[in-house]
């Protein structure tokens, strides 16, 4: 199994799926390696450290007998008053996160011996150049002197095929001996540009075995019995008055509301305002229009009579208007706001209230590390597009994982035709494809999900239907 696998290597990379057990085997292998003297750093994102200590104490109960654990964590004067009391006596399991790390990784491994990290959410280490994945080399240390380091995540190519290098870099450094001959062996470039641009990716094979050279995956259906998946795609059409917005918004690039303009004239500006514009037309103008998109939300919440269900959507404007407008459902909430032991509370009141019938949540603060939905639903809305299937991954299996009862856990898309939704969504399937190669699945989530024709047309024509050379397609249209 994956403690196995990592006890193996020095240096390993456990990419299984969500709701395969890599909790269970991260704790397991930092007991072992304790109970032979080494002392072990967790690191995860924040919002995960006191849930991973919790949980540490429920699966292997008395351990604390034999084995000391802390998390570090607080303001600047908190953690200098725990440090305090540590002395040169710190924790042999020791939980933090990434931030931390960054900035106590040459302390705790000069001056008091911690000799193994486990990245957590290891696509936090995807970029090269970041301060974390610079910290994790250099607290490994060279290859033939190494510390031990295993990066765990449930999808190792999480935007796009380029994520693997920092994988990579970390695992096995001398697979490649830069980013740029990883970029010159699976990159395939446009011609005749002045600048660098990608238009697709090559050597597959070699990607994957660079990646599982000493990576290990299990798939969910491997290990248990779950339910199926069933996606079904909810085509929205916008009114008159809301396609007219949309439109003037992507061809003037500014909003006019009362006496405040709002300048979209930058790209990055222009791209989050068009896939706000369809849950908050509001925001663009002073004009009362109603979003087509919450009508078939509501109509969805309706047919489910009064069954929880799990909404995900990107932005925070959306998140605030969908907690007000389903307030009657007393709703749970969990975005970039929803800090500390907020998270919790938020979670439980889901999981525990009868009358919290909603949890509204960010796909990446809703769709990492949490645990317990499963048990009180299987109905899943992605209310605003998720283009990235690492993410989108995730999200479904809060629900999708060991404790799920019901017959199949049923995934709702809202894609408003004539918009960047549709875009975003043929982006996930290409995306999705893409990464189906590199880890060598046999299988792609949308393709598995949706059947081999999808909803609309194949899938084959979607995927290159979609013109990713182009500025940006801000008016979506099927093939």
């Amino acid at each position: 199994g994956d403690l196995n696998h990592m006890a193996r290597f020095t240096r390993s990379g456990i990419f299984s799926e969500p709701g395969t057990g890599k909790t269970l085997s991260m704790q397991g292998y930092g007991l072992w390696l304790a109970g032979q003297g080494n002392k072990v750093v967790y690191i995860m994102p924040p919002i995960l450290t006191s849930q991973f200590h919790g949980s540490l104490a429920r699966s292997y109960p008395n351990y604390d007998k034999h084995i000391s654990c802390g998390i570090l964590q607080g303001t600047p004067k908190q953690r200098e008053k725990l440090i305090d009391s540590w002395g040169m006596n710190w924790p042999d399991l020791l939980i933090m996160s990434y931030r931390m790390f960054v900035d106590y990784h040459v302390q705790m491994k000069e001056q008091h011996g911690y000799t193994c990290v486990v990245v957590d959410e290891a696509t936090a280490v995807k970029s090269a150049s970041s301060q974390l994945h610079n910290a994790v080399k250099i607290f490994a240390g060279k290859q033939e002197e190494s510390n031990g380091v295993v990066l765990v995540t449930g999808s190792p190519v999480d935007t796009n095929v380029m994520d693997a290098y920092g994988l990579i870099a970390i695992i096995t450094p001398d697979r490649y001996g830069s980013k740029r001959m990883f970029d010159r062996m699976h990159c395939i470039y446009a011609i005749g540009t002045p600048f660098q641009m990608v238009l697709g990716y090559q050597n597959y094979p070699v990607l994957n075995q660079s990646l599982f050279a000493q990576g290990r995956r299990i798939k969910k259906a491997d290990v248990s019995d779950l339910p199926p998946r069933l996606i079904t795609e909810i085509q929205v059409t916008l009114s008159k008055p809301h396609r007219e917005l949309y439109k003037r918004i992507v061809e003037e690039r500014i909003a006019e509301i009362g006496d405040r303009v709002l300048d979209m004239t930058e790209q990055s500006a222009l791209y989050q305002g068009v896939q706000r514009i369809v849950l908050n037309p509001e925001q663009f103008t002073d004009q009362v229009i109603e979003s087509e998109a919450l009508v078939e939300l509501d109509a969805l919440l309706e047919t489910l009579d009064g069954k929880k269900v799990v909404i995900y959507a990107w932005f925070q404007s959306s998140i605030e208007k969908l907690q007000l407008r389903y307030k009657h459902l007393n709703p749970a909430t969990l975005y970039g706001k929803t800090v500390g032991s907020k998270r919790e509370g938020e979670k439980m009141k889901f999981i525990n209230d009868p009358t919290c019938k909603l949890i509204i949540a960010n796909p990446r603060s809703g769709g990492v590390g949490v645990d317990g939905f499963q048990d009180v639903s299987s109905h899943v809305v992605f209310a605003e597009v998720c283009p990235f299937p690492g993410v989108f991954q995730q999200a479904i299996d809060r629900l999708h994982r060991t404790g799920q009862k019901a017959e199949a856990v049923n995934v709702y898309i809202l894609v408003p035709s004539g918009t960047i939704a549709v875009k975003l969504r043929n982006d996930l399937i290409k995306k999705d494809s893409q990464q189906e190669l590199a880890v060598q699945d046999k299988r792609a989530v949308l393709t598995a999900l949706m059947g081999g024709d999808g909803l609309k047309g194949s899938l084959d024509s979607l995927s290159y239907a979609i013109e990713e050379n182009d500025d940006v397609n801000l008016v979506g249209t099927y093939p």
